[in-house]
């Protein structure tokens, strides 16, 4: 085979595996995009590892925060003048 053949197929080879890189990455930025939502849908449900037994239950700590904001009081908002 001639060498400019062989040159040719070689660049032939080197496209086809860039252009089969291109389309894995586009297939794998594809999983990513569906994966991310259902990843934080199960982060926002608590799903992803389970609860140490010594944390307080989320009810307990919003009603510490209820409390810790009750408790303080609000900023008055004045004028500025212009």
């Amino acid at each position: 085979m001639p060498a400019s053949a062989l040159q040719s197929n070689f660049t032939h080879l080197k496209e086809h595996d860039e252009q089969l890189l291109r389309l894995g990455m586009l297939a794998a930025r594809a999983e990513v995009e569906h994966l991310t939502p259902a990843t934080l849908g199960k982060a926002f449900r608590g799903e992803l590892v389970p609860q140490a037994p010594n944390d307080e239950p989320a009810s307990m700590l919003l009603e510490r925060v209820r409390a810790a904001t009750s408790v303080q009081p609000k900023p008055k908002m004045t004028k500025s003048k212009s």
